[in-house]
């Protein structure tokens, strides 16, 4: 069964696909850490922002009422610009409280700090109280009314103004501290969270992160194997050789491109071979043929320099009958008309004679020339 062949691009693909899920998984558990952090801080800040204010709001009431005994004491005013300091401070913490639980009811969308709104309007009536009080026991003392001012006294300590604003402070220190620390034991256990679950998310990154590097780092060491193997056969001039399948989509095509390539040089090799083959066959056959061509053109110029030879001897010798009887004929005594005529027949006869050989050559070199006129005509053959 052939094996299933998968896409390298494919597994890139869903590799990073793996590892970017995990990062925007741990991009966003950081973001939440982060958001629930910054929740968390901002929290304790009110919380620190009521407590510190209900325990300034607290000792500055302290502070206040102990100015009133002390003045009333001595019957004169104590300080007086503490006492108008104090009045002030005692304002502004009031107003800063107020504000912080005001944050508080808008950081938890909620009513949640409805309660601790009615303390705080309760204890600013109770300061409101006190100061103004302390403010008509110091009319008295400017005024020299030392009795009256002690009567005010007696009356701000028998309304029950202070041991209603101490059990509200407590009330509020409890409430203030309770938030406080609800707010520290979230945060440590965010903190817990974030330390107990950040290291496995690292170590699912790093455990996917070395399981991808190594399935690719394996797969492509085989592949790039093959293929460089592959290669150097065919550097070698092993050209029968063929790269085995591969299981990446990309390298088994790189690799029936290598394939195919030596198939092609083995091809075109074993042609050019046939053809030097051949053409080998050729050059040797014309080589015989030129040399056989070389050797009846040999022939053929032996036999032109024998027929010369021969041609040469045939005229020679009637050329000589003639030129010697031509010379007898007219050397010494004059000749009787007999010799002459008898001279003349051998001279005609060698005549007749060099005729016929001038024929046969024109018969020889028309017939080499291929153009032979030959005269048909019957024949006995008794």
């Amino acid at each position: 069964m052939a094996a299933r062949k998968t896409s390298f691009t494919r597994k890139l693909h869903l590799a990073f696909g793996a590892m970017l899920i995990i990062t925007l998984a741990l991009a966003w558990y950081f973001y939440d850490s982060v958001q629930w952090f910054e929740y968390d801080v901002e929290r304790i800040t009110i919380a620190n922002s009521v407590l510190n204010g209900h325990r300034i709001l607290s000792s500055q009431t302290t502070q206040k009422l102990s100015l009133i005994e002390d003045s009333v004491a001595n019957e004169k005013i104590v300080d007086l610009p503490r006492w108008h300091d104090n009045i002030q401070v005692l304002r502004t913490s009031i107003i800063e409280i107020r504000q912080a639980l005001a944050e508080d009811s808008e950081l938890h969308n909620a009513d949640a700090g409805a309660g601790a709104m009615d303390v705080l309007n309760e204890m600013e009536r109770l300061v409101e109280a006190i100061i103004a009080s302390g403010e008509i026991i110091r009319a008295a003392l400017e005024e020299q009314r030392p009795d009256d001012a002690r009567v005010e006294l007696v009356q701000l300590h028998s309304s029950g103004t202070e041991e209603i604003f101490a059990e509200l402070m407590l009330e509020a220190l409890a409430a203030s501290r309770k938030k406080l620390a609800e707010a520290n034991t979230e945060t440590v256990s965010l903190a817990h969270y974030i330390t107990g679950v950040l290291p496995l998310f690292m170590l699912m990154l790093a455990g996917l992160t070395a399981m991808i590097t190594w399935l690719f780092s394996r797969s492509l060491t085989r592949s790039v194997n093959e293929l460089h193997h592959g290669a150097q056969a065919f550097s070698n001039d092993d050209l029968n050789h063929r790269i085995p399948e591969l299981h990446e989509m990309e390298f088994e095509r790189l690799g029936m491109a290598f394939n195919t390539m030596a198939r092609q040089l083995a091809e075109h090799r074993a042609a050019m071979r046939d053809s030097n083959i051949r053409l080998e066959a050729i050059v040797e056959e014309r080589t015989r043929a030129l040399k056989s061509s070389n050797e009846t053109l040999e022939l053929v110029d032996e036999n032109r320099r024998k027929l010369l030879a021969d041609i040469s001897h045939e005229f020679r010798t009637p050329l000589t009958v003639i030129r010697g009887e031509s010379e007898i004929a007219l050397r010494g005594k004059v000749k009787t008309k007999a010799e002459y005529k008898e001279t003349l027949v051998r001279i005609m006869e060698q005549a007749d004679q060099t005729t016929r050989l001038v024929d046969d050559l024109l018969f020889i070199a028309r017939a080499d020339a291929g153009e032979p006129r030959l005269k048909v005509r019957p024949l006995s053959l008794n």
